[in-house]
């Protein structure tokens, strides 16, 4: 019961991050449309994208490994008088699963939205109330 509870907090998660990072990507459309308009390939932006993603993803990873091992070596000493352990296995399958949602918050709405150069969406016209 316990490791499903995690599983859903940990979706929640999961989600939470994707729709974030997918919301403020998308918010950039313009900055990514302007670079493409001063001669930057689809290729270059999709590139720096990526850079990003990786910077975003090793920044968390590190800060979150961090964070978490604070209170849990604290209470892993007054607990069980021991440091915690977390196998590499486990800890792949999180760095993995962290990789995979700043990709799907960060790359996917910014390949959806780059196209050609000065191609916009077209504002749907106005009513005549």
């Amino acid at each position: 019961m316990l490791v499903m509870g995690v599983g859903v907090i940990g979706g929640f998660t999961v989600l939470a991050v994707v729709s974030t990072l997918a919301l403020i990507t998308i918010g950039r459309r313009r900055e990514l449309a302007l670079l493409r308009l001063i001669g930057a390939g689809r290729r270059q932006v999709t590139r720096m994208l990526a850079m990003e993603t990786a910077l975003i993803t090793t920044t968390g990873l590190l800060i979150g490994t961090v964070v978490a091992a604070v209170p849990l070596t604290a209470f892993g000493l007054t607990a069980a008088g021991t440091l915690p352990y977390l196998p590499p296995t486990d800890y792949a399958v999180i760095a993995l699963t962290v990789t995979a949602a700043v990709a799907a918050g960060t790359l996917l709405p910014a390949i959806r939205r780059s196209g050609r150069p000065g191609r916009q969406r077209r504002p749907a016209p106005r009513s005549a109330n």
